[in-house]
């Protein structure tokens, strides 16, 4: 791993003071393998000198304008850039003379490029002035700095839903390098966003386990989540490990379906929701009816609430035209149809041509059997219908929804 040190060159603080000596302490205290000296055209001399020390690995950068703080701060932001592609992954900035400007610029490009060490030359002062031969080199290390960066950009990440960019970002910090209680944030952080990535990907039994290796929860109350959340995710885990459609599974779905609304991403929105609308109607015929759309029976029509001659007449239509590999299989819109026989269709499907519509642009789409992408208007009305619908169907589906929504995204409710 090569190392580059970029080192502002300033005047001496009086005209009889050399200000090369502390900057020779400074590099050889570094052992770069390559030496950028940032100057003015007042002390492109003192670079020279320091440049004539080390002819075979030192550089003058001579700056327009020493107190251009933001042309100062692109030139060297650009400069490092260069030299990251060059080979030089270890990084010191010495940010202690020039102007003002030059060091904030400096240590400004230094921790948007993620540098490892900055440093500054300090000591024992007499009326202000640090004494020669008494200097003192102090390093801190920008790690330390952009890992409070990177925690921030990682919590807004996770707040547009973006679980897995969050975690990428988060294990690259090296928390072993910060104080003890930047780690637990971190790490905490690291825990939350694993526990959000799963419920979000409908992993939810090993939410859980995320949120309970969470060890500071008032460090981020925009993530915690109740003790009944939690039983109620583990208990939608439960269900759908033995494949068993709830009202619970049913309104986080709904919930997920939202999340997709709230960040643009409307084709995932669609599919959610009209898999929702599946879910609602599997649920009806199991429960009321003792129909599983997947494996359809003639026993299981048989008990249907109908006179003999239609259950055979259904029968035999269903098995005439769904039957695969004897097995009777039957879509959503021919679900609604098979409750519609029984002036049962809980989504109003066949009378409600507004839901029908919504539907088809979901087969529409290029996540279905077409090409044409969803609009947000769709999955906002389609949204609407099913919350109207659902809210009607189950008594407790406003709490649930309540419950299964994610903390950050309760005041869209």
């Amino acid at each position: 791993m090569k190392r580059l040190m970029l080192v502002n060159v300033g005047t001496g603080y009086k005209e009889d003071q050399d200000p090369t000596k502390p900057l020779f302490k400074t590099i050889k205290n570094s052992n770069p393998d390559h030496i950028a000296l940032v100057c003015s055209e007042k002390t492109k001399c003192y670079g020279q000198k320091i440049m004539d020390a080390y002819p075979d690995k030192a550089e003058i950068i001579v700056l327009e304008d020493e107190d251009d703080a933001e042309k100062i701060y692109l030139l060297l932001i650009s400069f490092i850039a260069g030299m990251r592609h060059k080979g030089f992954d270890n990084i010191v900035i010495d940010y202690t003379r020039g102007t003002k400007s030059m060091s904030a610029a400096a240590v400004l490009a230094g921790v948007a490029q993620k540098i490892d060490e900055f440093k500054y030359i300090t000591g024992e002062r007499r009326g202000g002035i640090v004494m020669d031969g008494y200097e003192k080199i102090l390093t801190f290390y920008g790690k330390r700095i952009t890992a409070v960066q990177d925690a921030l950009t990682a919590e807004s990440l996770m707040k547009e839903c973006r679980f897995s960019s969050s975690i990428t970002l988060l294990e690259l910090i090296e928390t072993e390098t910060l104080p003890m209680t930047l780690q637990t944030r971190v790490n905490d952080l690291i825990h939350f966003a694993y526990a959000f990535d799963c419920w979000d990907k409908f992993n939810h039994i090993q939410v859980v386990s995320h949120f309970k290796k969470v060890s500071a929860l008032d460090h981020y109350p925009d993530f915690c989540v109740l003790d009944a959340a939690l039983k109620c995710i583990h208990e939608i885990g439960i269900s759908m490990k033995t494949e068993t459609i709830t009202i619970p599974l049913i309104a986080d779905l709904f919930c997920n379906a939202q999340r997709r609304l709230i960040c643009g991403e409307y084709d995932n929105c669609m599919a959610r929701l009209y898999r929702l609308c599946e879910l609602i109607v599997q649920y009806h015929l199991t429960n009321k009816y003792g129909i599983r759309t997947s494996s359809i029976t003639e026993q299981s029509i048989s008990l249907l609430p109908l006179s003999e001659e239609n259950k055979n007449q259904i029968w035999t239509f269903l098995k005439l035209n769904y039957e695969d590999k004897g097995i009777v299989k039957i879509p959503l819109a021919k679900s609604c149809w098979l409750l519609d026989q029984m002036h049962d269709d809980i989504l109003r499907y066949t009378t409600n041509s507004e839901l029908r519509g919504l539907l088809s642009e979901r087969n529409k789409s290029i996540l279905a059997h077409g090409l044409k992408p969803i609009t947000k208007e769709a999955c906002e009305s389609l949204t609407d219908i099913l919350n109207s619908s659902l809210q009607n169907l189950f008594s407790n589906f406003n709490d649930l929804k309540s419950t299964l929504t994610f903390p950050w995204h309760k005041h869209y409710d």
